[in-house]
């Protein structure tokens, strides 16, 4: 008898899914002779099985007539596949014999409905089952946010060890928003964050400056007082130009 033809009488027996299990791995190290070597720490490796459950299902092998045991102290078992013999002496066939001589029905070969294993597939066969792919996690940037320095962020939380996640990106682009409607800058306040070494960004404590206090308008009211003071050329000479450099003074 060959390995093929004694793990075809196993599986077609009424062994107990567990020991089916164990003897088709057992049939995965026989040699043609139908003898293998494997320890118990594999066999426990390969099924994923305990080791006292191994070691009980190879008895309950060898006591349903499919296996010959030589134990060895100190030393790997030899395991030497047998054909399954009935109590009145006869062997057993694809369909079995029972002691009166009839015939008695075997499981078919097939996926383990207890265990969900297919017996008939190698171990560690890898999955063809398509990975699911993770879905990219993205919050659109608004425009007046300039994208260099919206990645100068991203990398300043990244050093820091704290990522951005989704919600954490859109409560700050909401934060953004409000301090930029309020007349802040917002690549000043990331610029800030960043500087500090910040988690999140806060709202600048100075009022943002209004259009009233710009040296535009600074200036004009330099001019009208100029044009208040008297007529081209009053500040002496023939100085065709009546409006002379202006400076803004030093702390005014």
């Amino acid at each position: 008898m060959n390995r093929h033809d004694w793990i075809d009488d196993v599986m077609n027996s009424t062994l107990a899914p567990s020991a089916r299990h164990v003897a088709h791995v057992l049939y995965r190290y026989m040699d043609e002779r139908c003898q293998c070597f494997p320890g118990v720490a594999k066999l426990v490796e390969k099924t994923g099985l305990n080791r006292k459950t191994v070691m009980r299902v190879i008895r309950e092998i060898e006591q349903a007539g499919f296996l010959s045991v030589n134990r060895k102290k100190g030393g790997r078992n030899e395991y030497t596949g047998t054909r399954q013999t009935s109590p009145m002496g006869g062997t057993s066939t694809a369909e079995g014999t029972s002691p009166m001589g009839g015939t008695r029905p075997v499981p078919l070969m097939g996926p383990d409905q207890s265990h969900g294993r297919d017996y008939n597939k190698p171990l560690n066969q890898p999955s063809n089952k398509p990975k699911r792919k993770k879905r990219k996690q993205e919050v659109e940037i608004p425009d007046w946010l300039p994208s260099e320095k919206w990645a100068s962020f991203v990398a300043h939380r990244k050093a820091i060890r704290k990522p951005l996640t989704e919600d954490a990106t859109r409560l700050i682009v909401k934060k953004l928003s409000r301090f930029r409607d309020a007349g802040h800058n917002p690549v000043a306040v990331l610029e800030t964050t960043i500087e500090n070494g910040w988690t999140g960004v806060f709202e600048p404590k100075e009022k943002p400056r209004e259009a009233s206090n710009n040296i535009d308008d600074w200036a004009q009211s330099r001019i009208a007082k100029i044009h208040a003071a008297g007529q081209p050329g009053s500040h002496g000479g023939s100085n065709p130009n009546p409006f002379p450099q202006i400076r803004r003074p030093v702390g005014d």
